[in-house]
């Protein structure tokens, strides 16, 4: 569900925070929804467990999650908020100019979000 990008400029826990964003504000991870651990995370990215705990830690702040010692990280009962929304336009402008720089047409990378979004409803 997660991956990162070694190569890109942006940092890799705001990458991680941006996917959560996006997952969230899309209705993929719903409401009291379980994130991976810290570890189990890390480990699955091959990064370290403090690049995530940073991106779960802003993430705590911003209100889109919360964190139970113990328990594990939650997706916050959150209604779509004005900086969510922000953040989702972002991200998907970041990620078109990406690959509209990489030479992409703007038809095919339309055609490559709209699959995307389609498996991601259907998952």
């Amino acid at each position: 569900m997660f991956s990162v990008d070694t190569r890109s400029k942006q940092p890799i826990y705001r990458q991680i925070m941006d996917q959560i964003v996006l997952l969230v504000s899309t209705g993929v991870l719903d409401t009291g929804e379980q994130l991976p651990s810290i570890r189990d995370l890390a480990t699955s990215l091959g990064i370290n467990p403090n690049t995530v705990a940073r991106a779960y830690a802003e993430l705590e702040q911003r209100g889109v999650i919360d964190t139970i010692p113990k328990k594990g990280a939650f997706v916050a009962d959150i209604s779509l908020t004005k900086e969510i929304k922000e953040d989702a336009r972002i991200q998907l402008a970041d990620f078109f100019t990406n690959y509209r720089k990489l030479g992409l047409s703007a038809d095919e990378i339309r055609s490559l979000a709209e699959e995307a979004f389609s498996h991601a409803e259907n998952q």
